[in-house]
């Protein structure tokens, strides 16, 4: 394998403990498998250590795509990005407030639960409003932004989520935020929610847009390090990661949208258990993946993955984000 005129098949997964890799030559029909540790502090060296195990020519592979659960564990280990919010003015406590619905109806002790990915200090309001058909009601005081920006400059914000009302309907007011963001905090990273989550649920558009913000450096740190060791080690072609839809996305876009990753890695799984599935006559399948960070379970019915736009980090602390139907719990 790694002469193949068509070139090499590839597959990596990366979890918190160990790095798994398939490789296919479509020319030979051969396979190949290899389970090395993965390096959380290098994790490109993880990715090259299960290719040298497997004993392939990087310049030979064909297709290269990388399954993560960085984006998973670092929603649920809390280690991402502190971020900046900039909200509608009034509507700063979004987060804070989230929806009436309980877990647990009668328990007098139940605890709701708190906002994961913004303080409060870092939660702001934009005076400026618009009405549900996208009209300017209150036109964007656009020195009210300049001003949020400057006050925070001092603080080690690493990214800022911007989430206005209705701006899924009318952008421009998202849009000129973002501009005067980029100059007043050049090199941060920014989620717009009418980009991140155009649905008309304020506080659901607000979560994800956070949970991207949330994700961004961490994912744009992990995708040039992986980018950096791939090539150095001799990979030419382009490689993707893994959606929590099933689909693919070029690295690049995975690190512009970081939130697609969230389910990255169990995706994967979910979707070689269906094919498993299939070959063996059995529709109906319950699938537990777990690692040394998560565990994560899902059914597949009648042959069909279960997909849902409603997934959750934490009870009550949504992301609105197409993908397969999976619960994750810390392992």
């Amino acid at each position: 394998m790694g002469n193949s005129a068509a070139g090499v098949l590839v597959g990596i997964d990366t979890g918190g403990t160990f790095t798994d890799l398939v490789a296919f030559d479509p020319e030979s029909g051969e396979l190949r498998t290899s389970k090395t540790p993965s390096v959380p502090s290098e994790p490109g060296r993880a990715l090259t250590n299960a290719i040298a195990a497997a004993d392939l020519r990087p310049g030979h592979i064909a297709s290269l795509v990388h399954g993560t659960t960085v984006g998973t564990n670092a929603l649920i280990e809390r280690t991402g990005a502190r971020v900046l919010l900039l909200a509608t003015a009034g509507h700063e406590d979004i987060p804070y407030i989230q929806r009436i619905n309980r877990k647990s109806l009668y328990d007098l002790r139940w605890e709701k639960p708190r906002p994961l990915l913004v303080s409060r200090r870092d939660s702001l309001g934009v005076p400026e409003r618009l009405n549900s058909a996208g009209g300017v009601v209150r036109p964007l005081d656009v020195e009210a932004v300049r001003a949020h920006c400057r006050a925070v400059k001092p603080e080690p914000i690493e990214a800022v989520a911007i989430s206005l009302l209705f701006s899924y309907v009318n952008p421009d007011h998202e849009q000129q935020v973002r501009q005067i963001v980029a100059e007043e905090l050049p090199g941060l990273p920014v989620s717009v929610s009418h980009e991140v989550a155009p649905i008309w649920r304020e506080y659901e558009r607000t979560s994800t847009t956070l949970a991207d913000a949330y994700l961004k450096p961490l994912m744009d740190r992990y995708v040039a390090s992986l980018d950096e060791k791939l090539r150095d080690a001799g990979l030419t072609t382009p490689w993707a990661i893994m959606k929590s839809n099933g689909g693919a996305m070029r690295a690049g876009a995975a690190a512009d949208s970081p939130i697609q990753t969230a389910q990255s890695g169990p995706a994967g799984g979910m979707l070689v258990a269906r094919a498993l599935g299939v070959q063996a006559g059995l529709p109906d399948l319950l699938t537990l993946d777990m690692g040394g960070t998560s565990a994560d379970v899902g059914m597949i019915l009648a042959g069909e993955l279960r997909h849902t736009t409603e997934y959750e980090i934490e009870w009550g602390v949504p992301a609105a984000i197409p993908l397969i139907d999976i619960k994750s719990i810390g392992a």
